[in-house]
This record gives structure tokens, sequence and C-alpha cells, in this order.
């Protein structure tokens, strides 16, 4: 690490037993550097030394102050500690006020010299005329010009434009340590701009959480405003922020942790008069900025910076009203934090720094510092979580300056993938990961999180251990009386349909719940004849039906059938006698297609197969009922009776579809009515056929004798 450079130094101590003191020593170059050294007596002397890059202290306060009062001086930017009373400067740091980057300001304007941090932190500047004239008012001269100050003490021209003549240059910020907005008398300007846009009358500006805010003294608008553009933009007001007054002098943004990492109170700065001002508080609060009160000074003020403690903040004014001679920097208290009525006792109050006779001090901001990359510090979580919740992610992060986030993983972000703290809706098990940036580096880090699926459950209000596919809930936990289970046909008594039960009769056995949910028994002893009625529709809940007697009584009935069911079997125990069917569909659209009813004796009739041999048709409707609200038989001989016979067409005459002429029903042969052929009279001897249609259209009755040449 040896270097060659220019030590240089003030001799405290001359050389004694060869050793001499120096002090305020420089070096051209920072590291661990082999000192060689060929001045006086120390010619031939040689060691290691240590030299260490200057910094400006972490939490101290640059003021710049204007060396006269006059409307033509030089600046100077003084470093000051932050919490003690009337200490000597730190350190301090001339712009030149001569040769090619010579900068001119006008001490004895009220509205000039406003200093501010840019985005990152990493450098503080303030404005002034990029001129070698020390005559004329510093206002009149172009260009004008971006003054900087870096964490190393370096003064540097960053930027300069052309602004109007007689119109002040005010204040600077950038979001990048490029590319400045420059507030001007006349409105926004940038780097080698020659107009400004938007144009307006603009004090101090200042960037926080990569936002860029303007102060402007008006009656008509509010004093703080966000600025869109670098160029071309526009001044939106802060919502909810009242119209200022043209007496309005600086402002500051912290946060107060109340709501992340948002900047969410506001300080402005009024002054009337080097003895009148006043500081307005304002929080923000949903989205719009609520005031909390004010504060009168009795030293006016000019510059402002604030500081965000634990209970409230620190407040840092320049005194007077921007061009007060020997004004100091003071230090004020707000006692009171987010959206709480501002706090501040005056006697609590430090000065922190008084200007030398004829100086004064302008705008005050925080030392820059050196950018410092962010590093992931930790990522918590609210995993395990269920699907139905939020998955919450919150991201620990140091590094300088304005940190921004992107996460990445399954889900929709809330407010969205890019801030600190986020809501993931529709998130999975995996692994998230969020990468976290400023202007000098990047880390990222990921954490694995793991979120149970949530499951149906439905409602077993009988507690049959059965569900019903109509009440039912997700959830990752079973809830009680729930189960995992859609198999309740009969949510409302315990047991399903064709479930065992008891109708309470004891001259009845088989008990079973029929379609209709009801504990039906079939008979001991009984003379009765047990039908079976089987429904097939695409709605349960439309259908029902009756059975009725010889003198119109319902001897049997069912409905409130479960919405999905598209097979419907129902059974009614009937004595001896002559009855009539009625089915019915509230919906007035009948079963649908393939919809229909069969009323039967015995057997079963599955979906898609032949008839069964043993089965015993009463009334066959299947496949239909396809319109309507009711299917009987029509009026007139429209009676089924019971105990009903076997006899039946032969099987080639069953099941058929538009007879014409010349086709013949042949009855299956009964064994009583042949021994009756060429027996006595032949007109009562034969068979009975019923035609009818299910849905009502017609029905009739005829009767084939032996002395029928047909029969």
């Amino acid at each position: 690490n040896t270097g060659t450079g220019a030590v240089n130094g003030t001799l405290t101590q001359p050389v004694v037993a060869g050793v001499a003191t120096f002090s305020d020593v420089q070096f051209s170059a920072a590291g661990a550097k082999t000192l060689a050294a060929s001045s006086g007596s120390l010619n031939g002397t040689s060691g290691s030394v240590d030299i260490t890059l200057f910094q400006l202290g972490a939490g101290n306060l640059v003021v710049v102050q204007a060396e006269a009062s006059a409307n033509n001086t030089t600046a100077t930017f003084v470093e000051l500690q932050a919490a003690d009373n009337n200490l000597a400067p730190v350190s301090s740091f001339a712009v030149p006020g001569s040769g090619g980057n010579a900068i001119r300001i006008s001490g004895s304007a009220t509205s000039t010299g406003y200093v501010a941090l840019t985005n990152e932190r990493t450098l503080l500047a303030f404005t002034g005329h990029n001129s070698t004239n020390t005559s004329s008012n510093a206002n009149t001269l172009n260009p004008r010009a971006v003054v900087t100050l870096s964490p190393s003490g370096a003064v540097n021209l960053a930027a300069t434009y052309t602004g109007a003549s007689g119109s002040q240059t005010r204040g600077a910020t950038s979001l990048n340590d490029q590319d400045w907005y420059i507030g001007d008398q006349g409105g926004i300007y940038t780097n080698d701009a020659t107009g400004s846009s938007p144009g307006g009358n603009i004090r101090s500006v200042k960037s926080f959480g990569g936002v860029v805010y303007a102060l402007r003294s008006s009656t008509t608008l509010p004093p703080v405003s966000t600025v869109s553009a670098i160029t071309g933009g526009t001044l939106d007001g802060l919502p909810g922020l009242p119209n200022g007054t043209t007496s309005m002098q600086d402002f500051y943004l912290v946060s107060s942790g109340s709501n992340g990492a948002t900047y969410d109170v506001l300080y402005v700065l009024e002054a009337t008069s080097a003895t009148v001002g006043t500081i307005y508080k304002y929080s923000l609060v949903s989205g719009s900025w609520a005031a909390n009160g004010t504060h009168s000074t009795t030293f006016g003020g000019f510059g402002l910076a604030a500081q965000a403690t634990s209970g409230g903040a620190f407040l840092y004014v320049t005194t007077g009203t921007g061009a007060t001679a020997a004004n100091r920097v003071e230090r004020l208290t707000d006692a009171a934090g987010y959206n709480a009525t501002i706090s501040i006792n005056n006697a609590n109050n430090l000065v922190l720094f008084t200007a030398p006779s004829g100086r004064i001090l302008k705008g005050v901001d925080f030392a820059p510092q050196p950018c410092v990359a962010p590093e992931v510090v930790s990522i918590t979580t609210n995993s395990p979580v269920c699907s139905l919740d939020e998955l919450e992610l919150e991201v620990n992060a140091t590094g300088s300056g304005t940190l921004s986030y992107s996460w990445n993983g399954t889900g929709i972000y809330s407010p969205n993938n890019s801030s600190a703290s986020v809501s993931v809706t529709g998130a999975a098990s995996g692994s998230y990961s969020v990468t976290v940036t400023n202007s000098c580096g990047s880390d990222n880090a990921s954490v694995n999180v793991t979120v149970t699926l949530a499951t149906t459950w439905y409602d077993d209000t009988d507690g049959d251990g059965f569900g019903d596919l109509n009440v039912s809930v997700d959830a990752c936990e079973q809830p009680t009386g729930f189960v995992a289970n859609a198999d309740d046909t009969c949510p409302a008594v315990p047991g399903v349909i064709g479930s065992s039960c008891s109708d309470g009769d004891p001259n009845t056995i088989n008990d079973v719940l029929n379609a209709s949910c009801q504990c039906v028994g079939t008979p001991v002893g009984g003379s009765g004849t047990q039908v079976v009625l089987e429904l097939r529709s695409n709605n349960g809940a439309e259908v029902s039906w009756e059975i009725l007697n010889a003198s119109s009584s319902v001897v049997c009935s069912g409905d409130n059938y479960p919405v999905i069911a598209t097979i419907i079997t129902d059974f009614c125990e009937l004595p001896d006698g002559c009855y009539r069917l009625r089915v019915l569909d509230s919906g007035n659209d009948g079963f649908g297609v393939g919809g229909g009813y069969q009323l039967r004796l015995t057997g079963s009739y599955p979906l898609g197969t032949p008839l069964a041999s043993n089965v015993i048709r009463i009334i066959d409707n299947l496949g239909n009922f396809l319109s309507g609200g009711l299917s009987a038989i029509a009026n007139g001989p429209n009676a089924f009776c019971l105990p009903m016979s076997t006899q039946a067409p032969i099987f080639a005459s069953r099941d058929k579809l538009d007879w014409v002429t010349g086709q013949y029903i042949v009855a299956e042969e009964n064994a009583a009515v042949s021994a009756q052929w060429t027996v006595g009279d032949q007109t009562d001897d034969g068979y009975a056929f019923w035609f009818f249609d299910p849905n009502g259209s017609y029905s009739f009755r005829r009767f084939r004798n032996h002395a029928t040449n047909d029969g």
C-alpha cells in the first residue's frame, strides 16, 4: 500500500528528541501507507502511518452560512453536533468564491440558501450562482448552480441551469445524485435547463422515500406539493393540506414508524418576522393529511430539519428570516407522536450554534453519509397459515437511503409486492423471496412457508354422521357440527333414504326412511298391497305426488325431495280398492329430458337396463313427462284397482309405440277364459284392454269376447 501524495498539516510542536507534532494533518489518499519524509530535519525518517478518510459525523447537522449580509457573497458548509448546547462547529467547508467553480449567493435575500439531502442521503445540496462577479446582485447572475457536499467533505459543482435574471434560486434535491430537481422563483428546473417546467414560485425542494416535494408560499394553494416529474410534470398539493400563506419558509417529513417506513408526519415552518413564527404539524391518516395543531416561536424561523424520536421528533430550526445576521440553530422537541397534537416546551429548547457577527445561517439538514448497501437481517411470517387466510411477510433490512423491495412467490400481494411488509392472498406452500435494493447494491433472502389447503365441510344438524350438501363451509380445521361427506339425503332426521328407522307402529315391520324422509313400515298380516312409485326428475325439489281413493281422498303422497335427486323411489301401502295417481312438477316444466315415473307392484327398473321380468307395472310414464305441471290419467275410466292380477299382454305386444290399423295387441292366455270357449254365452267371456295416456290426453277401455271375430 505504498502510495504517493501530499501530507499537509500545522506544526504545533517543533522537533523534540526527533519527534515533531502536527495538527490538522491531511493526506490525498486513504489507507495504510508507508511514510517517507524529506523535509527539514525529518530527512531520511520513515515509518508506517494509517490515513483514515475523513467523514462527516452520522446524525450531525450541516447548515449553509452566508459569509456576509450582502446581495453578493460566498458560502460555507458548517457541520454541527445535533445534541449539545452552543458547541463550536465540528468542521467547515468553504464553497469556492472564485475560479471556474466560483459560487456567489445573496446573503441578504430572505428566501435563498435552502439546503436539502438527496433521496439516498449521500449528498447535501444548495443552489447559488456560478459566477466570478463579486459586485452585482447575485440574483441577476447566470448560470445558476447546484453545489453539493459529499460525506468526505468534498464540495462540488454538480449541475447548472439558466434562470430568469432577478429571480432567486432557492434549493435542489435529486433521486439518483445525478439528475436534479431545482427550485427557483420561476419554477422547477433541471440540469442544463433554460426554462422552468412546471412554473411556480418555489421555495425549498426536498426528497423523502423516492418522492420529491416542493414548498410554495401562496394563499390559494397548499404549501407543500409533490413534483410528478423532473420536467414537464405537475405540482400536486398534498391531500387534506389547507392553503398556506405568503410567509411559509420551509418544511420537513419524518417517518414515525406507526405506518412502516411511510413518511407520515409533516412539519411546516412559517415566519412573519424575525421574532414571530409558527410551526404546523400534520399526520398522514388514511391517505389524507390531518392537522395536529401549531406551535408559536419567538424567533421567526427560516430553515427546518426534523428527526423522529421514540415519542415524537426533534426539530432543528435556523432562527430569523433568512437574512438575519448572527442568528442561531435551535433544537426543539415535539413530545407528541404520530397524529397527536404538537407539544413543544420552549424551556427544553437547545441553542446548538450561533453564527459569528455579520454571518447568516440559511438552510439546515443532516450530514450526508456514504451509501451502505442493503443487508437483509430477517424475514418474519405467520406461517403455517390456512389457504383461506392471508400470508403475512415482513422483511427487516439495513442500508442507507431509500430501500426498495421486490417480493416473489405465488399469490396476490397487498398493498403491492414492493413494500417491506406485505399480505398475500392465494398463497401456496413453498419459498417466498425478497430483493432489497438501494443506489449502491442489493441483497436477497427467502423463507419457506406452509399453507394448508382448506377442506369443504358439510352441516350435520341431525348428528347422524352424514352431511347436508346444501349447507357447507370451507375451513382448514373441522368445525363443530360439520362432517367431510355430503351424503345426507334426509338432513332434518337421522339417517338417509333407505335407512332403518322406527315408525312407532307395532303393526308394521321393516321400517325405513322413504324418499320423503318419512319413516314407513310394512303392515304385519294386512290385506293391503304395497306399490312402488319411481320418479326421475332433473330437480327433486319440484316433485310431488298423491294417490287418491274412490272418494278422492289422498291416501298417500310425497314431496320435499332433495334438490339434486334424479331418481326418487317412494312406497305406499294400499288396501284393496280403486285409486288414481297424480304426479306434479311445481316448476311447470315437466321432469326434463328422459324424465318421468313408474307405478308398479314389485321389482325395479334400473336406469339404462331392460325391464325386469318380475315387474308388474300399473302406470309406466318413464321418459314421457317432459312438460307441464301435472301428469294424471284423464277423467273417466281412470282408476287402477287392487289387488291386481298378473295378467298382461304377450311379450311381443309390450312396450310398443304408435300402433296402426291391422296390428293387434294380444293378451297372455288365461286358462279360465279359454275353458269357456264354445261353452255357454260367448259374449261374457274374454279380455278387457285399458288404453290411456298417463299425461291425460285420452283414457278408454275395450272388451274383446269370444263372440268377437278379432278376439
